[in-house]
């Protein structure tokens, strides 16, 4: 995923808006953390992983994926957003 952010950033500012756009809807779907950081420029430096103050890159739990894949925060969610039939 590194590499895809690393796409992103060298793209420029229209595709790190996308990025903030689509960071805050996951973080809307595996609520309540805030698991989502987007592809910004601070000064000279990109945020290319994503990682919380001592350097370690966040994880999400199946639920917090199930949640994002199908489009809806509510817990047990088995169907929906990509996969209304799953």
């Amino acid at each position: 995923m590194g590499a895809v952010r690393s796409v992103i950033y060298k793209i420029g500012e229209p595709a790190r808006s996308r990025s903030v756009a689509l960071s805050a809807l996951r973080d809307r779907l595996d609520r309540p953390q805030d698991l989502d950081q987007p592809v910004v420029q601070l000064r000279q430096m990109s945020n290319v992983v994503p990682s919380n103050e001592n350097g370690i890159a966040f994880g999400r739990t199946p639920n917090h994926v199930l949640n994002i894949l199908y489009n809806n925060p509510s817990r047990g969610v088995l169907q929906g957003g990509s996969s209304p039939k799953a």
